[in-house]
């Protein structure tokens, strides 16, 4: 796979979510930096994806369209404790003949995920410090090789976060159960016909659990840097397709670090919850 495609799935890939305290910040920053990155090829796979690449840094708070390093959200419903967005994020391609359980296999092209997103707030510190939220994601998923685009189906993060800020550390502690339907978990668990070989049986997926994933996750702005960490497990334990051949890790660990410069903020400021989640 080209370089190119893995730059730009990279750069999907980088999350983030918000505070509950509003700061008056940059209405844009632009930057540059760095970004190491290790992850599962996909879940349940026995290889990771290892990564440090240079990656640009784009944020920008409009009122309804605000793009950071989760990706692309437009606001349906933006009120104290309750908003609802639309976004966007990705994950890496993979390819078929660098994972051992996929050889000869077709590749795994980098997939979007765009769908509406509710998030209340339960509850909120009166410093305006701390915030524990419900989030309920759902998301269709859409693989790109090339300018050629397919629908691979539903899938749904339901979750809870607690957020804190710590001598102006920003910091976060998630739980979510992944859910999906039959067409998501086929892309990357199902084994047709031609595939079959004598360490891989023929597989069909079915649709339901897919994972729980507990993630914690720090950011820090300093005067024109930036600085963010995260580290998630995954538990497939259950999983509605822990029987794919294709699975192999049922426990898995994901981990991310980004340094950026800023070398361009706007001169206008906006009142906006500041990310807390890299």
């Amino acid at each position: 796979m080209g370089s190119k495609r893995w730059w730009v799935a990279l750069v999907a890939a980088v999350a983030g979510t918000c505070m509950a305290r509003e700061e008056a910040m940059p209405l844009y920053e632009l930057g540059v930096g760095m970004a190491g990155l290790s992850s599962p090829h996909y879940l349940g796979a026995a290889q990771n994806h290892n990564l440090v690449v240079p990656v640009p840094y784009l944020v920008y708070r409009g009122e309804r369209l605000r793009i950071d390093r989760s990706g692309v959200k437009t606001f349906l419903v933006d009120e104290e404790r309750l908003d609802i967005n639309i976004s966007l994020s990705g994950s890496l391609p993979v390819d078929g003949d660098a994972n051992r359980m996929r050889r000869g296999m077709p590749d795994l092209d980098p997939m979007g995920e765009i769908g509406p997103t509710l998030r209340y707030t339960l509850w909120q510190g009166r410093d305006g410090q701390r915030q524990v939220r419900l989030d309920l994601p759902v998301r269709a998923a859409i693989t790109a090789d090339g300018f050629d685009l397919d629908y691979r189906g539903l899938s749904s993060s339901p979750g809870i976060a607690f957020y804190s800020t710590v001598y102006d550390w920003r910091w976060s502690a998630s739980y979510a159960a992944i859910f999906s339907d039959r067409r998501y978990h086929g892309y990357f668990y199902d084994v047709d016909t031609p595939y079959v070989t004598a360490q891989r049986d023929h597989y069909r997926a079915g649709s339901g659990y897919t994972a729980s994933r507990l993630s914690v996750s720090t950011t820090h702005y300093f005067d024109n840097w930036f600085v963010g960490a995260f580290a998630s497990y995954y538990s497939l334990h259950g999983a509605a397709n822990e029987d794919s051949p294709l699975v192999r890790e049922r426990g898995q660990f994901s981990a991310g670090v980004m340094v950026t410069w800023f070398f361009k903020k706007s001169s206008t400021l906006v009142s906006r919850q500041p990310e807390a989640e890299f």
